[in-house]
């Protein structure tokens, strides 16, 4: 299966909750978007207030994904 590549360019919060990773996106429009850790294959923070919980980085881990930092 094809894992996904995210991009955060813009301020973002990033959590975990039943497996799946909460996007909470700030600005004019909040939004919340759910995507399943097993589909992640790597995680792009292109933006200096994009928040990663402990809990993040751990699922990520235990699932091989790479988290790039810029």
């Amino acid at each position: 299966m094809i894992k996904r590549t995210l991009y955060f360019g813009n301020a973002a919060y990033l959590s975990v909750k039943n497996k799946q990773l909460c996007i909470k996106k700030s600005g004019d429009n909040p939004e919340e978007h759910t995507i399943p850790i097993e589909d992640i294959g790597i995680v792009i923070a292109d933006h200096q207030q994009v928040t990663i919980t402990h809990s993040v980085i751990t699922q990520l881990q235990e699932n091989n994904s790479v988290i790039v930092w810029c």
